[in-house]
């Protein structure tokens, strides 16, 4: 790399921390905006180090801009960083279909904070969470417990037909746990479609971060689930999932947004 290039970068990366701290400043009280900035910093070394198990107990953090009170996290592990991507830095909220909100399927919820989202900011939603990890899903279930009268927690996996599964170990506990097929696993696999049929039928939004599962969910024989959606806001894991999503949605949904690593598509109309 050029020294040009190498300048370039560090400038880039030291705006990009500057902006993360003046963004949690700015939507936290000043004593809580400390706390998650020293979180996020701690969890992003750790990270990239290879380490993810947690430094100490559940830490209580606000929902910005809400009045349902606070989230908990667990220092040292994964949670900071996605705390700050989807509840400071909004990042489901980067693009939201026209009408009512009121049904909301999160695959890969994590500890639940997409969830938490969608739930704060549309009071009359419901959210259908789905999570396989034993670890993420125990959070989860905490930080829906405010909103369990418009929240269910599916301790499972999304999968493109019934099946057992089992999480695989390397990364358990963090943003990046997954499954794979095993006839004698615990964890339940449903389809899309069951689940959107937990909601009623049919979801305004469908929030798909599963780890590279998606691809075998796209490619399945069938997608007719794509009809009963208005939106799709996916992480695609591979560039063949984004091609697999296109291929699938083709004359129903089209890419409308991008933001970061995620992909928002809306109802073709």
């Amino acid at each position: 790399m050029s020294l040009r290039g190498r300048v370039f970068g560090a400038y880039a990366r030291r705006r990009g921390w500057a902006e993360r701290w003046l963004r949690l400043h700015l939507r936290l009280p000043w004593s809580q905006a400390k706390l998650a900035w020293r979180l996020y910093v701690e969890a992003h070394r750790r990270w990239w180090t290879g380490l993810s198990t947690p430094t100490g107990d559940v830490v209580a953090l606000p929902i910005p801009g809400s009045q349902h009170g606070t989230v908990y996290i667990r220092p040292g592990t994964t949670d900071p960083l996605v705390y700050y991507d989807v509840l400071v830095n909004e990042l489901y909220g980067r693009f939201i279909p026209e009408g009512p909100i009121s049904r909301v399927l999160d695959l890969g919820a994590n500890i639940g904070l997409a969830s938490v989202f969608f739930l704060s900011r549309f009071p009359g939603c419901r959210v259908v969470a789905v999570e396989p990890d034993p670890q993420n899903a125990a959070v989860c279930r905490r930080n829906l417990e405010p909103f369990s009268d418009r929240a269910v927690l599916v301790q499972g996996a999304v999968w493109s037909e019934d099946a057992r599964l089992s999480l695989l170990s390397q990364h358990a506990g963090t943003w990046a746990s997954s499954v794979d097929v095993d006839p004698e696993g615990q964890i339940e696999g449903h389809t899309i479609a069951a689940l959107i049929g937990m909601l009623g039928g049919t979801a305004d939004i469908v929030k798909i971060d599963i780890e590279g599962a998606e691809q075998a969910i796209l490619d399945a024989p069938d997608t007719s689930w794509i009809d009963d959606v208005r939106c799709v806001a996916m992480e695609p894991e591979h560039i063949s999932s984004l091609e697999a999503f296109q291929r699938a949605a083709a004359g129903r949904m089209r890419i409308v947004h991008r933001y970061g690593d995620v992909v928002f598509a809306s109802r073709v109309t």
